[in-house]
């Protein structure tokens, strides 16, 4: 989940280039953060620093490290390893100074080697399993004599998930990439090479994106791409997103940004997908043979699966599952014929969706991926796909990811149907197309009352959530988005079970919110809602008319009328403002939440 950056090549100050990048790759990590620099002459310069990178002040450090550089290697941390110190952050450097290392992923036989390193004499002097593979590859070095060969062997050494930028001042014109379940890319830059653990950073148009096992050795004008069997390998570049800088003066974060793009990016979404009143998929064009899905994913892209099951089982009558991918790839599942696997990630990175997918794929299942991020390992792992269209995400919580996966999943349901002769509700493509305009009208009438109710409810230590049916799986993401940036702990549940034992919880300072736009269910809500009052529970409810529910809440929200299937995307956003403004209040940096990364590319 750490950022990596490496440069090199013959640009005048690159540690500059390098601070830059690393400060737009700060949503991978933000613990701490480390930067070194190779001389011509054979030196090796380092700095690391607790804290964030985009605090950087020293300019006098900085002029130092620049002085005849060329090559750097940075790096921001998600702690893994070890707590968040100097000594923990990277690069880590080997026992005689001469090899830095940067470092995302965790090797799983880190003790190992470390009892092995210091039976011959090595110290130690971090809790990083990054310190372990610096002083094995010095050691490797020392017996080899080659560092090439060195590097290979080090790596063949490792077990675990890893993707390595390598600095030596013995060989100042070579700089070493390796990458194993953790991503690294190249891009052609300026007199050089940009080595980055996301390329869509790096303001180039395309990139070579590293495969596990492959290992890489760069110069100045080369770039020999090779197997940890020394064999050489090819890798074609790809098209990527150019990067975007955050210019719009009228938003204070990237988070509100983020939410009040969310009209525009589902426009996007559906550009050139809905088309007067039919869907046109090319993802689901050879996919009449599914009878079974099974959806996997993890955090907010979990919930939005669950919505998802809701889709294809009443849409296109598919029966279809939704399984959390860190426990999935563990299970063993028994998965029947005609399954087709549908993952779901924002970055299209996320380890634990990734060995899922791998796991499927060894079973011979198709895939179809729904992801944000172009050229993602995921969106080239899988089968087909759909692009979500939502653009850079840079909030860590998601907002317009959330929602585009949503209609996503709505349309690929939309599509299944189609394939599969189902009669479709005539008010729903109209509905759909309406959407955009919709989450435009709300979030411009429910702002200001957001923060009414936040200025009252900021200070509490708790909150419930709950819904029914396609509700539910909103009070449970808007529950993460409370806990996330504004370290309340809240708990999300269907409706119903709130008298199975949650109920127990209920007080006056407890308040509960209640998202209740599905008809079916509004009679069985109210009762559950009764059932709080009772008790002194304070009610926030999100209702689409005047109803009883309404009348007893003591804060409501009202969001437009729109057909039941489509209120997820109408209702994540008054749980999207509620947790922003208390996050606020809280005195919260809502981009950047304590403890957490943007893309969880580790297990």
């Amino acid at each position: 989940m750490c950022g990596i950056v490496g440069y090199i090549g013959t640009i005048s100050r690159p540690v500059n280039l390098v601070i830059d990048v690393l400060k737009r790759l700060e949503y991978r990590g933000y613990d701490s953060w480390g930067l070194s620099s190779i001389t011509c002459d054979k030196r090796l310069n380092f700095i690391r620093e607790i804290g964030k990178i985009s605090e950087l002040s020293n300019d006098t450090v900085i002029d130092h490290m620049n002085a005849d550089a060329a090559i750097v290697i940075g790096h921001t941390r998600w702690a893994t390893h070890g707590k968040v110190t100097s000594e923990n952050a990277h690069p880590q450097l080997s026992n005689d100074f001469k090899i830095a290392i940067v470092h995302n992923g965790v090797i799983e036989n880190h003790e190992e080697i470390r009892n092995k390193l210091m039976e011959i004499g090595y110290d130690f002097h971090s809790e990083t399993d990054t310190e372990v593979i610096v002083n094995l590859l010095q050691n490797k070095y020392v017996l080899l004599k080659n560092f090439k060969k060195a590097v290979i062997a080090t790596v063949n050494e490792l077990k675990g998930a890893y993707g390595i930028a390598i600095a030596c001042c013995s060989i100042p014109h070579r700089l070493y990439i390796a990458k194993m379940s953790s991503p690294l890319s190249i891009c052609d830059y300026d007199g050089g090479f940009l080595v980055s653990s996301d390329p869509n950073v790096c303001d180039a148009k395309e990139a070579i994106i590293l495969e596990d096992g492959d290992i890489a050795e760069l110069s100045y004008d080369k770039v020999d791409i090779f197997n940890k069997n020394a064999e050489v390998v090819k890798r074609d570049s790809i098209l990527i997103e150019p990067y975007e800088e955050f210019k719009n003066n009228e938003y204070p974060n990237y988070m509100i940004k983020e939410i009040f793009e969310q009209p525009d990016a589902l426009r996007n979404l559906m550009r050139g997908r809905l088309v007067d009143d039919a869907v046109t998929l090319d993802a689901t064009r050879d996919l009449g043979w599914v009878e079974r899905i099974k959806i996997t994913a993890c955090g907010s892209s979990w919930y939005a699966g669950l919505i998802g099951q809701y889709y294809f089982e009443k849409i296109a009558s598919i029966p279809t599952s939704v399984e959390y991918a860190s426990e999935y790839r563990y299970k063993d599942p028994i998965i029947e014929d005609n399954t087709l696997l549908i993952p779901i990630s924002q970055s299209g990175e996320t380890a634990d969706t990734i060995a899922a997918i791998k796991m499927a794929k060894d079973k011979g299942i198709g895939t179809c991926a729904v992801v944000n991020t172009v050229g993602s390992a995921i969106s080239r792992m899988c089968d087909s796909g759909i692009y979500l269209r939502a653009g850079r995400e840079y909030g860590v919580a998601a907002t317009k990811s959330f929602s585009n996966q949503l209609l996503a999943l709505l349309l690929l349901a939309i599509s299944f149907a189609n394939l599969k002769k189902k009669p479709l509700d005539e008010s729903l493509l109209s509905d759909i197309k309406q959407l955009p305009d919709v989450v435009s009208d709300t979030l411009g009438q429910i702002n200001d009352k957001i923060k009414d109710i936040a200025l009252k409810y900021y200070q509490s230590p708790n909150f419930l959530y709950i819904g029914r049916l396609l509700e539910y799986p909103i009070a449970l993401e808007g529950a993460l988005k409370l806990k996330e940036i504004s370290y309340i702990h809240a708990e999300g549940m269907p409706a119903a079970e709130l008298k199975h034992g949650p109920i127990a919880l209920i007080t006056d300072e407890m308040p509960t919110v209640v998202v209740a736009t599905q008809s079916s269910a509004l009679h069985k809500t109210e009762n559950n809602v009764q059932e709080i009052k009772a008790r002194g529970g304070k009610i926030i409810s999100i209702t689409k008319d005047d109803t009883a529910i309404a009348e007893i809440s003591d804060y409501n929200i009202k969001i437009p009328y729109l057909n039941d299937i489509l209120c997820p995307l109408i209702s994540v956003i008054p749980m999207q403002l509620l947790a922003y403004h208390i996050a606020l209040l809280r005195g919260h940096d809502v981009d950047k939440p304590r403890n957490l990364a943007k893309s969880v590319t580790v297990e």
